[in-house]
This record gives structure tokens, C-alpha cells and sequence, in this order.
């Protein structure tokens, strides 16, 4: 059905609205793997896994449009969850497309219009169910990650941020996303199997900025 608004509102001239529902589309296989159908209201995988038909809308809307380019962009915002000494961290779903089964930040992709900041706000929300109060900006990594299993090669623009206040309790609101989320201390953080090798640094030099902050 995403593919047939997306082809209706590009041969009308709706070229950014078509471009939302194939970010959007393509964003639902990612967090959910190539599932049959997506329930509407929380984006989770419904239905069959390793869909085929999935598989290959993902590929189809994976060609970048009229420029011959096979390789997707992705701006994502993540944040660094830090209170006092420990390291808020999600298990991500083995059905994700990108980096399944490791430990990974919070976060997601940036909607049509929202600044970084916006959209660490409301991923953090809806992700967790807390809404930050105060974070600093880390830095912003560039990877590209190769095509593997069906699912199409992406460049992914992250930027991340240090959490270090917030309103509400943190709760896994996302399940189909994060199997589960854990506090880890420094040390027992780097020993996990991390969704990125940069991690160690970016918790220490969080943790460090927020001793400073508290001295």
C-alpha cells in the first residue's frame, strides 16, 4: 500500500510527501526486520517473518530516485542515557535489519523538518517514556554500512547526545525495538557486545563531563 501512495503522490508532483512514507517505510523494516505487515499503531512487526515481499519493497525503495544511486542516507539522533555513574543501555531485537542482538544508545531517525535536538526529544519519549530535560552534544559519527542479508547498503549520519537529566522513569516502551534495557557501570558497559566500537569513548567522556558538571 506504501508503495502505491508513494508512486501516486510522486506522478502528481508530491515529491517530499512521497519521500516521507519511503523514509518512513523503509524505517519500519529496519526496526522491525522484513516482517509480513506492521501494526500502525506502534510500528511492530505483525504476520510472517523474512517476508520476501518486504525484502524486496526495501530493495526497490532503496534505489535513491532518479540519480542512479543505490545507497541510502540515514540521519539518526541518539542519546547517552547518564545517571551518576551508570549507563542506560538497549538490547536491540535480533529481527532488526541493522545491527541486530548487540546493545546500543537510544534513539531514531529524524522526521521532515525536525532540527537533532527535536528529535532526541520525542525518540527519547517514545522510546523510553521520559522526556529529557538536559543534554550536551557529543559529536556526530559517519558509517556506512554495506549491503548484507537482503538488506540494502546505508550511509548512517548519527548525532549523539549526552542525557544527563530528565522527567519520568525510564521503561522499555518499544519492545518489538529493544528486547530489553539495563543500567551498566562504565566497566561493565565496554564489556558488552556495543551496536559500535566508538562507544567505550563516547560513555567515558559522558561520564567524565558529567563529574565536572557535579563538582
Amino acid at each position: 500500500m506504501n508503495w502505491f501512495l508513494m508512486e501516486g503522490l510522486q506522478r502528481y508532483g508530491y515529491d517530499d510527501l512521497a519521500q516521507v512514507i519511503r523514509q518512513d517505510t523503509l524505517g519500519l523494516i529496519e526496526a522491525a526486520g522484513f516482517r509480513e505487515y506492521y501494526d500502525a499503531r506502534d510500528g511492530s512487526g505483525c504476520g510472517s517473518s523474512d517476508f520476501s515481499w518486504s525484502a524486496a519493497l526495501a530493495l526497490e525503495l532503496s534505489q535513491a530516485p532518479n540519480n542512479g544511486e543505490t545507497c541510502m542516507v540515514h540521519h539518526i539522533v541518539a542519546g547517552l542515557i547518564i545517571k551518576s555513574d551508570r549507563i542506560l543501555l538497549g538490547h536491540r531485537s535480533e529481527r532488526r535489519a541493522f545491527y541486530p542482538n548487540v546493545w546500543d544508545v537510544f534513539g531514531g531517525h529524524m522526521e521532515p523538518g525536525e532540527q537533532p535536538e527535536e528529535t532526541l526529544v520525542r525518540e527519547i519519549r517514545e522510546e523510553l517514556g521520559i522526556t529529557p530535560t538536559q543534554w550536551t552534544n557529543l559529536e556526530t559519527i559517519t558509517e556506512s554500512v554495506p549491503a548484507h542479508d537482503g538488506v540494502p547498503a546505508a550511509d548512517l549520519i548519527c548525532h549523539l547526545y549526552c542525557v544527563t537529566a530528565w522527567s519520568g522513569t525510564p521503561v522499555n516502551q518499544q519492545p518489538h525495538e529493544h528486547s530489553t534495557i539495563q543500567w551498566f557501570s562504565y566497566a561493565e558497559a565496554i564489556q558488552l557486545d556495543l551496536a559500535d566500537p566508538v562507544y567505550p569513548r563516547l560513555f567515558a567522556q559522558c561520564l567524565h563531563s558529567l563529574s565536572d558538571h557535579e563538582r
